[in-house]
């Protein structure tokens, strides 16, 4: 499992040639490849993470960003983005069939509750990747200190 706080570090020159690639915070992401469908919102800790191409970036111009994201993570928006999966051995979907997916319009005022619960579910799942990442150098540490003696 890859552990977000362990990554290795892209160049900032290498960056600096495909900006289309670094992730923004709010952005609503959409694995288009292998596992198609996976939904992520981007939270302020992972802002300027440099992502693959494997990635649409869905937009939320006119509607919460936070809705967005748990709509396409229930069963009524998963169903409606793995429907349009295509490719014989690797799973795909392009952005035009994601742009076929209907989101449902629910008051601003209904949105931006939903919304709000998101970004802290989305920052909180950021702090507790931290701590278990902390967590399990802790016990890394201690099992190479114990083999040495």
């Amino acid at each position: 499992m890859i552990r977000p706080f362990e990554l290795k570090e892209l160049s900032k020159k290498q960056a600096a040639r495909s900006p289309e690639y670094l992730l923004k915070e709010g952005e609503v992401l959409v694995s288009t490849d292998g596992t198609v469908g996976r939904v992520d919102l981007v939270s302020q800790r992972r802002e300027g993470w440099f992502a693959s191409n494997n990635l649409a970036r869905i937009d939320s111009s006119n509607v919460d960003n936070g809705f967005l994201y748990v709509f396409l993570s229930t069963e009524y928006g998963k169903h409606q983005i793995c429907k349009e999966i295509y490719g014989g051995v690797i799973d795909h979907i392009n952005e035009k069939q994601l742009g076929s997916v209907l989101i449902p319009m629910l008051p601003e005022t209904v949105q931006k509750s939903i919304g709000n619960k998101a970004r802290k579910a989305a920052l909180l799942r950021d702090e507790a990747a931290e701590i278990e990442s902390i967590a399990v150098q802790k016990i890394e540490k201690v099992i190479l200190e114990s083999s040495k003696t």
